[in-house]
């Protein structure tokens, strides 16, 4: 068995991760939200630490493995693994200053595996399971932390787009 850590942050430094903005909390929200839903992302949870600091968590498929029975083993099943991302954007608030912070993860049935960063969010009361999978596994390429990545960066960049950066 292998013990799966793909993460965004193994791809992307902290600068690569967040953005920030003299713009209103409720505003970037929104954006992220929508952004997040148009990719197929739909919200789990929101946290807030203070009035300033709220964490909102996101997840969703994004492909299906299958795996067919062996024909030489007659009780050996066919079987369908969902692989998705789990994301989790940290919005902070200093004066009229908006930082926000990104967090992806990939997940095999929803479950997210402990990865990089995960510290950062014990304040929120966050928890996660290792997850872990067969060597010979199909899906380990996909479990990386690279989907999360794009997703991430393409966000942050739309985001930069429709606030301009400041």
């Amino acid at each position: 068995m292998r013990t799966i850590k793909g993460s965004a942050s193994k791809f992307l430094t902290e600068e690569g991760t967040s953005i920030a903005f003299d713009r209103p909390a409720a505003d970037i929200e929104a954006a992220v939200t929508q952004l997040m839903n148009d990719r197929g992302f739909q919200e789990l949870k929101r946290t807030e630490v203070t009035p300033n600091n709220k964490v909102v968590f996101f997840r969703g498929t994004r492909e299906r493995i299958n795996r067919g029975g062996r024909r030489d083993q007659p009780n050996s099943n066919f079987v369908t693994q969902d692989i998705g991302s789990w994301f989790a954007v940290r919005f902070v608030t200093e004066g009229n200053r908006t930082t926000v912070l990104f967090w992806g993860k990939p997940t095999v049935h929803g479950i997210e595996s402990c990865g990089d960063g995960d510290r950062d969010l014990r304040d929120v009361g966050y928890t996660c399971t290792d997850v872990e999978k067969r060597s010979d596994w199909a899906g380990h390429q996909l479990m990386q932390g690279r989907e999360e990545t794009q997703v991430i960066s393409t966000v942050i960049a739309q985001l930069g787009e429709r606030f301009q950066l400041q």
